[in-house]
């Protein structure tokens, strides 16, 4: 057994996720919840205040002037958005007590895969796909938490897996190779121990392949676990080609597709919803 997966013995050496984010993600999933009662119970915690009001205030959102208090933060921002900014800077807080140099790289993709990923979810209702967007943005966001893991306990292991992919082999094959199980695992796993929804644990688990992305419109009786995890997977591809001149032929390329295919008509929608440019810089200057 590897020291990687011997970390799962000893809870209290595992990144947390803070208290009030579990309640706040509980809150916010009640649709009677009040406004008063989302500002009093982040209120509760002037850390994740701060990190909340730095985030909205943040070129991302472009307010049209700043935001002082947790209460115009919600009023103004918007019960989803705000779910998607607690979740944002609780990850943030598990990750802070570790070197950055390991993870904001990670982070910064996460972000980029959580914020495609909500946008394309919308696009893919319009297909007859029953996604709910703030899902697919908390799905998106802790797609990387195995890869997270094993750059922070064992870097070395890390960089190697990382540069097996670049050299074109399979990723799980180089995980096994490396820490005897894969990121997927064990990013499904920390999230069951934050006790975050199950279709989220198990969305993170599978494995996506060129075959689902191709039928992500055409099989009508996929599971929901999996039709989250490929949508995600999606979004986890094109984050990764953002800073490509060409990201819809990197696309096209990567999974086999036809310029004409629906899923990339959707990516060229998505791509004229989402300044790129901008959500590149966005997400560097978050997490450096």
């Amino acid at each position: 057994m590897s020291d990687l997966i011997k970390l799962f013995d000893d809870l209290d050496k595992l990144p947390s996720i803070p208290k009030v984010v579990k309640i706040l993600i509980s809150d916010l999933g009640n649709p009677d919840v009040s406004i008063n009662t989302l500002s009093d119970t982040l209120s509760n915690d002037q850390n994740l205040t701060a990190k909340v009001l730095s985030l909205a205030n943040s070129g991302f959102y472009k307010m049209s002037r700043k935001i002082f208090s947790i209460q115009e933060a919600v009023t103004i921002i918007g019960i989803k958005n705000l779910q998607n900014i607690v979740l944002t800077t609780g990850v943030t807080a598990a990750f802070q007590n570790y070197s950055k140099n390991r993870t904001s790289k990670i982070l910064s993709h996460s972000f980029k895969t959580a914020t495609l990923a909500l946008e394309f979810c919308k696009l893919s209702k319009k297909r007859g796909c029953q996604l709910d967007e703030n899902m697919c943005y908390t799905i998106g966001l802790l797609s990387n938490l195995g890869n997270m893991l094993i750059s922070i306990y064992d870097h070395e292991k890390y960089s190697a897996i990382e540069q097996g992919v670049l050299n074109g082999r399979e990723r799980d094959d180089i995980e096994f190779s490396e820490v005897g199980t894969t990121s997927k695992t064990i990013g499904s796993e920390l999230v069951t121990i934050w006790d975050l929804p199950e279709v989220v644990s198990k969305s993170i688990a599978l494995k996506v392949t060129n075959e689902d992305i191709r039928g992500l419109y055409q099989n009508e009786d996929i599971k929901l676990a999996t039709l989250y995890a490929t949508a995600v997977g999606l979004c986890q591809t094109i984050a990764e080609f953002s800073e490509s001149p060409e990201i819809t032929s990197c696309i096209v390329e990567a999974y086999n597709l036809e310029h004409n295919d629906p899923i990339i008509e959707d990516i060229d929608k998505l791509l004229t919803i989402i300044n790129i440019d901008a959500l590149n810089e966005s997400s560097k200057e978050m997490f450096k």
